[in-house]
């Protein structure tokens, strides 16, 4: 009985390294089979066993690639479905961080002809997963002024171009908010109102806009005079456990957490941007931080009143239930639980 070559790990996996070699340095059309072959020691006549023709083989070559992005870009898209709010420009940002990593090791070692095949092969990757990301947004409530279809080309194909293209070096300037605005604007966000639909890490400089917000809210926190305090924000800051949210670059929403104990600190909005869904997509956003089945609870200061009520409400909407004892809480407060699910529900504005 014949030997049967090896399929991966062998010989296989052999001809794909050698002929990406080749490829990168020679290009397509100057990279022949025999070549590839004779650099392993093997005869041509086995190159057949494993590929149809030279164009299978670069096929492979490039998907094997690109092989080593999409582990990475599967568990954004895989996290995202928590988190799906902030999943766009997470990935559109490991997209553009990736770029770079590509062009550091490799823009003067691939042969032209390849370089553009790349392109075009990255900017249909990339409708893949816009397309899926488009998806989720759409379950979790968005609303796109095109089909889905369209819209992917366009995020692809556009803002994908400028950050494949490396445009924003090109002009030598920051262009992150007009890629921000060109994504919006296709997604049919309204440009005046956009930017509350993001969420981000705290930066040191909202520590006064925080501590104000905050301040305004004291009276439904526990623990204010502690929480408020800038140095604990500015520990929460450091320790990735505060999100805002900002408009016209100001924050107008926060939400601190601790990973540590499972537990929302406080979430405030301010007045001026109530009703358009701040509140919402800050707790979602900080349930997305916390592992499925986790036991997270949220306490404040129960005043009886009807923003109480209302803050009762919208907990409730998530699946947070009050707790019927407590324990080392302070005099009317209320501290209420909840178990982090796998999805994002479309749910009612704060």
């Amino acid at each position: 009985m014949a030997r049967k070559p090896v399929v991966s790990g062998g010989t296989r996996d052999n001809i794909i390294e050698t002929a990406m070699k080749f490829f990168f340095e020679r290009g397509f059309e100057a990279t022949t089979v025999r070549a590839v072959m004779q650099e392993l020691g093997s005869e041509a006549g086995l190159f057949y066993y494993y590929f149809k023709n030279k164009d299978n083989l670069f096929n492979v070559v490039i998907e094997s690639f690109f092989d080593r992005y999409r582990q990475e870009a599967d568990l954004i898209i895989e996290n995202g479905r928590r988190d799906v709010f902030r999943l766009m420009m997470t990935f559109l940002n490991f997209v553009e961080e990736k770029v770079d990593e590509y062009y550091i090791q490799y823009e003067d070692s691939i042969h032209s002809t390849v370089r553009m095949f790349m392109r075009e092969y990255a900017l249909k990757t990339m409708e893949s997963y816009i397309r899926q990301i488009l998806e989720i947004l759409v379950g979790a409530g968005a609303k796109l002024q095109l089909s889905i279809e369209a819209t992917t080309v366009f995020i692809a194909h556009g803002v994908g171009s400028i950050i494949v293209d490396r445009i924003e070096q090109q002009l030598g300037y920051d262009i992150t908010g007009e890629i921000k605005l060109g994504v919006n604007t296709i997604m049919g966000l309204r440009p005046d109102m956009a930017d509350l639909m993001f969420p981000y890490y705290a930066k040191e400089s909202d520590i006064a806009v925080i501590r104000k917000i905050l301040m305004d809210n004291k009276d439904y926190i526990i623990n204010s005079e502690m929480l408020t305090g800038e140095l604990n924000i500015r520990e929460k800051i450091r320790s990735n456990e505060i999100f805002v949210i900002r408009h016209c670059n100001v924050c107008v929403g926060v939400a601190g957490f601790s990973r540590d104990n499972n537990e929302i600190n406080y979430l405030a909005i301010s007045d001026e941007v109530a009703g358009n869904g701040v509140g919402l997509i800050l707790l979602v956003t900080v349930m997305a931080q916390y592992p499925l089945r986790t036991k997270l609870s949220v306490g404040f200061v129960d005043k009886g009143d009807y923003e109480s009520a209302n803050i009762k409400k919208f907990l409730s909407k998530f699946g947070f239930r009050e707790l019927a004892e407590l324990e080392d809480m302070e005099i009317g407060a209320t501290r209420m639980v909840t178990y982090v699910e796998n999805r994002v529900q479309n749910k009612s504005k704060d």
